[in-house]
């Protein structure tokens, strides 16, 4: 043990004038020793002790790590002892781990953690603790708060995953009584709003965190409840690269939206419905909704992005198909009126004044497996009332406004059309 004792000679910290000894880790270390040697590659092993000395209460932490050339590193925590920069930034690494265990390492469990946390809360109920599964996170917080610091201030605001990750924001005040003082004067209920992973990376820099001070006195709504990681990733993302003040109400209408979404797939999904929609809107307006939830819509969408990468092919099939039998299938007569479409354009025009999901007619009439018609009024009409489908001679289906079946009048015109052309048609089943 000389050398072990040795090494954790060379990381005690003094503070004006005081040695903290080794308290209760004889055994303990020739403990951790045996365990960490039966642990896979990637394990730390620790220990805790408590002192009360009676004016203070003395926390002492041993962390066995394959980081440290498979030695351990000695940790004291007391009221006013402060550590070093590089102790203090192994203790946050530490702490990382903890809370990441796929990062590669992780923190065999400490024995005794809980009536250590127990023995604290009691002793210094004005620490505000709260019980953590990761005990290294824990015993940060009493670290901090146990010496002034702007992680102190944070703790005793309750902002406690700001006050964790307070070091990582970028151009942040040092000095401030207050944690909007701390943090460029974001008001309370920003705080409130922002104390999670999300919130931390939308405060990340000095631009964010001015960015959202400026939201929130525009649209002080958005704070009102936690920040989704979704909205947090479409403000670092949209908002903060647009010029000042120069987002609209649609990002206002996203943000709103990805309030509901706490998947990053559902970010990811809605983003690339937002990237299409600007590529196909001066052709056809495609609303600002949540796209999962209408799952046709973005599949209308790829329909038309697909039709506009190949518009010219695509438009010269339907063309041909207008030639070769589409015109001798139109029909005017007993007050109705039947029209082929001669592109595939005017077959997603109609379908996106109606509403319909005759958009995909297009398709099929391109691949040469059908025809589209238009159904609508011999005088007075503004475009098609019904687009209906013709397959083998045989009217298959029929779509109205929202994808409303025909009206009985619609029908009989149908069934008048469908004599007159030689077609069969079961309008029982469209």
């Amino acid at each position: 043990m000389t050398e072990d004792n040795s090494f954790i000679e060379s990381v005690y910290w003094r503070d004006q004038g005081r040695k903290y000894p080794l308290v209760g880790f004889d055994s303990e270390i020739q403990q951790m020793k045996k365990e960490y040697e039966s642990l896979p590659a990637g394990f730390m092993c620790s220990a805790i002790a408590a002192e009360d000395t009676g004016k203070e209460m003395v926390l002492y932490v041993l962390i066995w790590s394959c980081l440290l050339n498979d030695q351990y590193v000695y940790f004291v925590i007391a009221p006013g002892y402060m550590w070093p920069p590089e102790q203090e930034a192994l203790f946050h690494k530490y702490v990382l781990f903890d809370e990441n265990p796929l990062s590669g390492d992780y923190i065999y469990p400490f024995s005794g953690w809980k009536s250590v946390y127990e023995k604290y809360k009691d002793r210094y109920p004005d620490l505000r603790l709260k019980y953590d599964e990761n005990p290294l996170k824990t015993m940060e917080r009493i670290y901090y708060v146990t010496h002034p610091c702007p992680e102190k201030t944070l703790y005793h605001a309750d902002l406690d995953e700001i006050a964790f990750h307070y070091k990582n924001l970028e151009d942040c005040n040092l000095v401030g009584n207050t944690a909007s003082e701390l943090l460029d004067d974001l008001p309370e209920a920003i705080l409130r709003s922002l104390n999670s992973d999300a919130g931390i990376l939308a405060m990340r820099t000095q631009a964010y965190r001015k960015c959202l001070i400026e939201l929130n006195g525009a649209y002080p709504h958005i704070f009102r409840d936690d920040l989704t990681m979704s909205q947090a990733l479409y403000f670092t993302e949209v908002i903060c690269d647009l010029k000042e003040g120069k987002y609209n109400g649609d990002d206002i209408k996203v943000l709103d939206y990805f309030a509901d979404m706490i998947y990053e797939c559902d970010y990811v999904y809605f983003m690339d419905y937002l990237k299409k929609r600007e590529v196909v809107r001066t052709f056809i307006e495609f609303p600002l909704i949540p796209c999962f939830l209408y799952y046709d819509m973005y599949e209308k969408m790829d329909s038309v992005i697909a039709y506009l990468e190949h518009q010219d092919e695509i438009d010269r099939a339907v063309a041909k198909v207008y030639e070769t039998c589409g015109k001798q299938l139109e029909y005017q007569g007993h007050g109705y009126k039947v029209a082929c479409p001669r592109n595939a354009q005017e077959i997603l025009i109609e379908a996106d004044r109606l509403n319909n999901f005759a958009w995909n007619y297009y398709e099929n009439v391109n691949n040469g497996n059908g025809i589209a018609m238009f159904l609508m009024q011999e005088k007075g009409c503004a475009g098609a009332d019904i687009i209906f489908y013709i397959e083998k001679s045989e009217i298959v289906q029929a779509l109205g406004k929202n994808n409303e079946a025909p009206s009985k009048e619609q029908i009989q015109m149908l069934e008048n059309y469908a004599d007159i052309k030689k077609l069969k048609a079961s309008f029982d089943n469209l």
